[in-house]
């Protein structure tokens, strides 16, 4: 399982006010990005890798290259990649408009 992942914006959201932050926050896939390919894996009851890269704009195509370099080389028969993205808050794109 090899997942590509960019933008941190739904935990961002729920971390906002520290009173209402969800009780299971901590274990969900979106509180920490390296969990998503886990998660994948322990669903569909998968073995071998279990690999998140984050490479911002380039993760998902990342991900991709490292599952076919694992059935290349061996280190898997079978490769599932899957990439995610989530905009929920312009703040980060703002910030790069200001830069011009």
């Amino acid at each position: 399982m090899f997942v590509g992942t960019f933008g941190a914006d739904y935990t961002e959201l729920l971390y906002r006010d520290p009173e209402e932050i969800p009780l299971y926050q901590a274990t969900n896939a979106g509180s920490s990005r390296g969990n998503l390919s886990n998660r994948l894996s322990y669903f569909y009851d998968l073995n071998g890798p279990s690999v998140t890269v984050e490479t911002a704009c380039s993760a998902s195509l990342v991900a991709l290259h490292l599952a076919c370099q694992s059935l290349y080389t061996g280190d898997a028969t079978q490769a599932l990649v899957a990439g995610s993205n989530v905009i929920l808050n312009p703040n980060f794109y703002v910030s790069f408009s200001a830069m011009g």
